[in-house]
C-alpha cells in the first residue's frame, strides 16, 4: 500500500503511487516507476547531474543533508533496479534478470524514508515551531499582564 506525503513534490508523489499500484502484479513496472520517482526526488533536491548515479553521489557528500548510508545504498540498488527492468536484461545465458519483489519493497521504503526526511518532517516541525511561538507569546502576554497588575 502507498502511503500519503501530502507535502511531496507531486511529480515524484505520482511515480511512487504508480510504483505501489503495480508492486504486487509487476516488481519489475514498479522498479521503473521508483527509478523515475528517485530521479525527480533528486532533481527537486536540486541535484543536476547528468547520471543519477553522479546526483546519488552528490547525496553522500552533502553536507547540508545527513541521509544514513544504508538508504543512500538502498537509491543506488533501485537505481541498478531500474535500469535492469528497464531493458531486456538478459545475463550471458540469456536467461531474463528477475525483479525481486522484496528489493523493490526496500526501494519504496527508502523513496517513502526521503519523502519524510526532505518534505514531511520539515513540515511538521514548522508546525510545531509555530505552536510553540504562539505559546511563548502568550505566557510573556500573561506574565507581562500579571506583572502590571501587581504594580
Amino acid at each position: 500500500l502507498a502511503k500519503s506525503f501530502p507535502n511531496a513534490p507531486q511529480a515524484a508523489y505520482r511515480y511512487y503511487l504508480e510504483g505501489a499500484k503495480v508492486l504486487p502484479v509487476v516488481p519489475r513496472l514498479a522498479a521503473v516507476s521508483y527509478r523515475v520517482c528517485l530521479e525527480s526526488i533528486m532533481r527537486e533536491l536540486g541535484y543536476s547531474n547528468d547520471r543519477l548515479a553522479d546526483r546519488i553521489d552528490a547525496l553522500t557528500t552533502d553536507t547540508k543533508r545527513h541521509v544514513p548510508s544504508q538508504i543512500v545504498d538502498t537509491l543506488a540498488s533501485l537505481k541498478d533496479a531500474g535500469n535492469i527492468a528497464s531493458h531486456d536484461s538478459r545475463d550471458i545465458a540469456a536467461n531474463v534478470i528477475e525483479i525481486d519483489q522484496d528489493e523493490v519493497e526496500l526501494c519504496k521504503t527508502a523513496i517513502e524514508m526521503m519523502f519524510d526526511e526532505f518534505w514531511e518532517r520539515p513540515k511538521k516541525l514548522d508546525v510545531m515551531k509555530g505552536v510553540a511561538a504562539k505559546k511563548t507569546a502568550w505566557s510573556k502576554g500573561k506574565r507581562a499582564a500579571k506583572k502590571g497588575s501587581t504594580n
